[in-house]
């Protein structure tokens, strides 16, 4: 999640949850989907031994019409995609929830987003904490 969600998250989950914002993408594999995979095997075993409830939020598209001046990261097209599909069977396996992020309101041929978008984003967050709280949930956050 990057720091704009996280800001409009905070203030909407103040006082009702603790969490950690790490991202683990940026852009492109910072790791090979191998080694990620192990990684996140780690990092889910771990968690599921010390938390009650945990969410994986997927990295949004990287989109196919980018523009090459925007490509600061150097992320092909969908580069997400398979380290979303990682993420998704491990959290699976633990019974985590998942959100999948609306990409709605993007800067067009970016991967960032409009503060509206940005704000969506962070609303879909809290939601989905507060569903997971209650032991619901809903197209975008499931397990």
């Amino acid at each position: 999640m990057s720091r704009a969600y996280a800001i409009v998250a905070r203030a909407d989950l103040y006082g009702k949850v603790n969490y950690d914002v790490r991202p683990y993408f940026r852009g492109h594999a910072l790791v090979s989907l191998a080694q990620y995979q192990k990684n996140l095997k780690a990092i889910a075993t771990d968690a599921a031994q010390h938390a009650r409830i945990v969410i994986w939020v997927d990295t949004t598209d990287v989109p196919a019409d980018l523009d090459p001046s925007a490509q600061q990261y150097g992320a092909p097209p969908h580069a997400q995609v398979p380290y979303n599909q990682a993420a998704h069977a491990i959290a699976k396996k633990h019974g985590f929830y998942i959100l999948n992020l609306t990409s709605d309101g993007r800067v067009p041929r970016d991967v960032h987003y409009t503060p509206a978008g940005a704000a969506k984003q962070s609303r879909e967050i809290s939601d989905c904490v507060l569903l997971a709280l209650a032991g619901k949930q809903s197209g975008i956050c499931h397990k």
